[in-house]
């Protein structure tokens, strides 16, 4: 009787030979094979996606870039408003290397005089601060790099000593600062396009005023773009000094109050998202004497 308890079923054998067995392939893990299977296939589901979330989160920021610029196109309308119909007469930055009419870089306060016909201009962030009160934050592109806005010191907009600094990511068509080295000319003049930037002023001028040759309606009239044309482009290609065409874009606001973004693919193409030339004196100059080929015949 003992020893028939003792004796097993054949099967009842087997199944307990087999459970070693089982336990090691339970416990066993991965391959080196199997993993770098699983990595690879990691790896290509992310070079899929990877380009579609960059590409969803470029569209965010150029939303909100677009957002940026149209507010600042209504607080310089509303400032026109107050001022009898007449543009912002600024500077597009408060830095020296930006603006040569700044505080920043006369080292005096602004409207001071510092020769005949010739006064230190505000910063447009001067002038629109009132109508934004947001600390900034309207200036700053949320696809530009780190480091190229600046806004720093107790009066960043109208400071003449350092460390008062602004330097937005957003331009102001503020020709007028750089009309001294267009008139000039010069290679410089020519790669940044210096004498057709300062045609195209409109800072300082009544609305009614602003006509350019040939004439446009105010939804052609530029008030404010994209500081730099690396803001939006993969590759951080610069539209001035790139050889070739490339991938733009860029936001604009208009003098009629609208904003929209723009592509483009070169110099030329950047150019006509811009008005023409806008006639105008300044610095006791006419600017169609000073830069004629701006200026065509009718």
């Amino acid at each position: 009787m003992h020893a028939r308890s003792v004796m097993l079923d054949p099967e009842l054998r087997a199944s307990e030979n087999a459970r070693p067995l089982l336990l090691l392939l339970q416990r066993r893990g991965m391959t080196l094979v199997e993993l770098m299977v699983v990595i690879g296939i990691i790896a290509i589901l992310i070079g899929l996606l990877l380009p579609s979330m960059n590409n969803a989160r470029e569209a965010a920021r150029r939303v909100t870039c677009l957002s940026n610029v149209r507010q600042l196109t209504a607080a310089t309308l509303m400032y026109a408003a107050e001022n009898q119909q007449y543009l912002p007469e600024a500077a597009s930055a408060n830095t020296p290397l930006e603006s040569a009419i700044c505080p920043r870089a006369r080292a005096t306060p602004p409207w001071t005089p510092y020769a005949p016909d010739r006064y230190v201009l505000p910063s447009i962030g001067a002038l629109l601060d009132k109508f934004l009160k947001n600390e900034g934050r309207n200036w700053r592109c949320p696809s530009a790099p780190d480091g190229s806005y600046i806004r720093e010191g107790p009066d960043p907009y109208a400071g003449h000593l350092a460390p008062n600094e602004f330097l937005p990511n957003y331009n102001y068509m503020a020709g007028k600062e750089v009309f001294s080295n267009a008139a000039l000319g010069g290679p410089i003049a020519a790669t940044y396009m210096l004498r057709e930037w300062a045609s195209r002023n409109v800072s300082g001028l009544r609305m009614s005023r602003v006509a350019p040759t040939p004439r446009v309606d105010a939804s052609r009239i530029v008030l404010f773009h994209d500081r730099a044309s690396i803001y939006h482009s993969r590759g951080n290609r610069n539209i001035y000094t790139h050889a070739g065409d490339w991938h733009y874009y860029a936001s604009y606001g208009y003098m009629d109050g609208h904003a929209q973004g723009q592509s483009y693919e070169n110099k030329q193409e950047y150019l006509q998202q811009m008005h023409p030339a806008i006639p105008q004196k300044w610095f006791g100059l006419n600017f169609a004497t000073a830069l004629p080929e701006q200026y065509p015949s009718p």
